[in-house]
């Protein structure tokens, strides 16, 4: 008598089979754990860093060639009359100001005023802006012709400065600006610790003075996210400093 062989799979077999399974999906599972927290302390040292270079940034820009009197730094902010540009009055006609004009932005109306630094550092109202002809001002490099309506009349030979009043702070995670009543918008991602960042201003000495800004990792945030970057120290010199000095 002869006997066919069962096409089939034996008992072992198929336990064999199911472990290997179980491993592979073990593998799998934990690879993808792996490559998920890779991207979250990736994603979040990006983000942190992009918030330290924005902080570092601003205070380059706004606080460094500020004098004394254009700020007041406390513990979590910093209130100032932030420069936006300066430029003389070279003519006027029909109670308009022909400027020539250089500064990081064009006035702009419904937020700068003008400070008037011949009369007495009196502080006018900025009516309205607009390109001049190319013709009203013999401009330097680099300066534009702007025409301006002052709520106080301009005089040839006036040197102004264009500012706007603004608050920075650290609030609920995030470096901050305020100006005016608005709210408090987000500069940056919430990655700061409010108590533990801020503003001190160095009194001024026979080099002028200088503020540093404190950064702090917020407490929500892993403790590997961010790197060794924290905690950062910013020194700003001022007025008409020469460096930036950024300490991790």
């Amino acid at each position: 008598m002869r006997f066919r062989p069962r096409s089939g799979t034996s008992l072992v077999e198929l336990v064999v089979a199911m472990v290997s399974l179980a491993l592979l999906a073990a593998i799998t599972a934990a690879f993808f754990r792996v490559q998920t927290h890779v991207a979250t302390v990736v994603s979040g040292r990006s983000e942190s860093l992009d918030a330290i270079r924005t902080v570092v940034g601003l205070a380059d820009r706004e606080l460094r060639f500020l004098a004394p009197g254009d700020f007041a730094a406390a513990a979590d902010s910093v209130a100032l009359r932030a420069f936006r540009g300066a430029g003389v009055v070279c003519d006027t006609a029909r109670g308009e100001a022909n400027v020539r004009y250089i500064g990081i932005r064009d006035p702009d109306p419904t937020k700068d005023s003008l400070l008037v630094a011949d009369s007495s550092a009196l502080v006018v109202g900025l009516m309205a802006s607009r390109v001049a002809a190319p013709s009203a001002c013999s401009l330097r490099p680099g300066e534009q012709a702007l025409s301006l309506r002052a709520a106080h009349g301009l005089v040839p030979g006036t040197s102004i400065v264009v500012f706007e009043r603004g608050v920075y702070l650290f609030a609920a995670g995030a470096f901050r600006y305020r100006r005016g009543r608005s709210g408090r918008q987000p500069v940056t991602a919430e990655v700061f610790d409010d108590a533990t960042s801020g503003f001190v201003a160095d009194p001024p000495g026979a080099g002028g003075g200088s503020v540093r800004v404190r950064l702090g990792r917020s407490t929500d945030r892993p403790a590997d996210v961010g790197g060794s970057a924290w905690p950062v120290d910013v020194r700003v010199s001022q007025p008409n400093g020469d460096t930036l000095e950024v300490h991790p």
